[in-house]
């Protein structure tokens, strides 16, 4: 009984271990992808803000 406790505490172990790293990988992943396009968005919206008109109304 006890060695089968102690295979399903390191079943159980493994597994956090594998979720963790999936998980990181994940995070790591979506930050790969949002932080850049969340700082392309705000450069561009300032450069927008920034830009003087080409025509010009008289």
């Amino acid at each position: 009984m006890r060695r089968l406790l102690e295979i399903e505490s390191r079943d159980i172990k493994n597994t956090i271990t594998e979720f963790t790293k999936i998980t990181e990988q994940y995070q790591a992943s979506v930050l790969d992808h949002i932080v850049p396009s969340i700082v392309s968005s705000v450069y561009l919206s300032c450069m927008l803000v920034n830009m003087k008109p080409i025509v010009r109304v008289y």
